[in-house]
């Protein structure tokens, strides 16, 4: 969504600046009902002792539907166009290789797109069913390698002055077009005369900015794995907090440069021919920041770039099903769903089955959104998810603070912060629902609106309520028993 800035407009500085602060709220928050209950299950452990069983329930598989295997699926598609289609139009035009254009062109199409996107799929849940060890060291080595991308990407971006970045994409986009112009300039010639104006810079427009940042702060993230931290307490205060404090820190860094590196207009511009009228982008593939700045830096440097970002791709999916392993396990050990879904393999040591499901519902997932929706259009996608988890859990998360002492005093006395703070906390992160929601949604760029999107949204949230529902029905008072007590580790 951080993507989509430019097209919007604006000044990224307050949206960023009440994101971040709200983030942090949410992250208080999450640390104070995990301290509580230090279980695996994140939200839907300390919601459904709260609030209410079902809106834990709902709220935390929703979370790991929607922000989670969805993503996977739009990680599936992306892959292709912003990484390997990048990677072969970067190197066919760097060294007039039309076979890797055709390449690059071809990787886009619906068949190649769904025949890749459900390999990376399957090649994920098999990283994810290995040993909890070896699954670890290479977790661990693809993090490394996205640092080291991270890092490159800033320094190409700090290393390239304005007037260097415009010769560099004249000349590349010359090379693939096979006539010298300047394209730059073309570019938002091009999208003026499709509609595009700059845009303004308004309170109203700055504020509209707010999800682009705000999707940034997930902060409910490690609280689905509390059970198996051995200091709970500890490890989540810093990893829930630095972590808010490292994503934000990062991209508005990348952000600051890209702007700084490209110009505000021309990133505008790209990003409206990109939805509207991609055949006047002059480039081989999606125009998205890695394709732009490869052609300004050494080849060595660009090759970097582009490899991290599709290790940055990959890396997300076995660990979402990792994730959400651990809410099929919370279930599975209160009653909603059968026990073999909290099942884990005697030789691995891995919930093998929650993955297998897991993988399942990606590749249904991921067969819904290719076949009506182009690559770009996908990654939209995620402004639905965005603004759908700002509604379950998120929001309940928050309310569970509010009212964490009138509900259940007992449990409002075993957090580290207690009383009008912890309110406060709520407050602001209710705050951030609300902002998530109400802008993403009147914000036309986002296109939160797909009927795609909240067909998705809608529907895994009525199915998964129609579960609850069925486990009420067939358990009775052992069901509603079950959330009496906090579950054990």
């Amino acid at each position: 969504m951080a993507s989509l800035t430019p097209l919007i407009g604006g000044n990224i500085f307050l949206p960023f600046f009440l994101a971040i602060i709200t983030c942090l709220g949410g992250a208080l928050v999450v640390y104070s009902m995990i301290t509580i209950m230090p279980r695996s299950g994140g939200d839907y452990v300390y919601v459904s002792r709260t609030l209410n069983p079902a809106v834990g329930f709902v709220g935390n598989l929703s979370w790991g539907i929607m922000a989670g295997l969805l993503f996977v699926a739009i990680n599936a598609v992306t892959i292709e166009s912003t990484a390997l289609s990048i990677l072969l139009g970067y190197l066919g035009v760097t060294f007039s290789n039309s076979s890797l254009l055709g390449w690059a062109a071809t990787l886009g199409s619906p068949a190649w797109t769904f025949g890749l996107g459900t390999f990376w799929i399957v090649l994920a849940g098999i990283v994810a069913t290995l040993a909890v060890r070896r699954y670890i060291v290479v977790q661990n080595i693809l993090f490394i390698a996205i640092i080291v991308g991270v890092v490159a990407t800033i320094v190409a971006f700090a290393a390239t002055s304005h007037s260097t970045f415009v010769q560099s994409f004249n000349a590349f986009a010359s090379q693939y077009k096979g006539n010298s112009t300047d394209y730059y300039n073309g570019v938002i010639s091009a999208a003026t005369s499709s509609g595009w104006s700059r845009p303004t810079v308004s309170l109203l427009g700055s504020l509209a900015l707010f999800p682009a940042f705000g999707f940034l702060g997930m902060f409910n993230w490690g609280s689905q794995v509390a059970g198996e931290l051995r200091t709970p307490k500890k490890s989540l205060m810093w990893g829930l907090v630095g972590g808010v404090i490292v994503s934000y820190g990062l991209v508005f860094a990348m952000l600051v440069l890209l702007y700084n590196t490209a110009g505000s207009d021309f990133l505008s511009a790209i990003d409206f021919l990109l939805y509207n009228n991609p055949s006047a982008v002059p480039l081989p593939a999606l125009p998205y920041a890695n394709m732009l700045i490869a052609p300004a830096v050494s080849p060595v440097l660009a090759l970097i770039v582009i490899l991290s970002g599709f290790v940055q791709l990959f890396v997300f999916m076995p660990s979402i099903y990792t994730y959400i392993s651990r809410g099929f396990l919370a279930y599975s050990l209160d009653g909603i769903l059968p026990k073999w879904f909290g099942d884990v393999s005697d030789r691995t040591h891995s919930p093998v089955n929650s993955i297998v499901t897991s993988v399942i519902i990606s590749e249904v997932l991921l067969i819904t959104i290719s076949i009506p929706l182009t690559a770009q259009f996908v990654y939209l996608l995620s402004s639905v998810l965005s603004m759908w988890v700002a509604i379950f859990p998120t929001t309940f998360i928050a309310l569970s603070a509010i009212l964490l002492a009138k509900l259940k005093p007992e449990y409002e006395r075993l957090s580290p912060i207690k009383g009008a703070k912890l309110v406060v906390l709520g407050l602001l992160l209710l705050v951030y629902c609300i902002c998530m929601i109400y802008f993403t949604w009147v914000t036309p760029a986002y296109g939160a609106q797909s009927p795609v999107g909240l067909g998705i949204a809608v529907g895994a949230t009525a199915v998964i309520a129609c579960v609850y529902l069925v486990a009420r029905v067939r358990k009775g008072s052992k069901l509603r028993l079950a959330f009496a007590e906090i579950p054990p580790e």
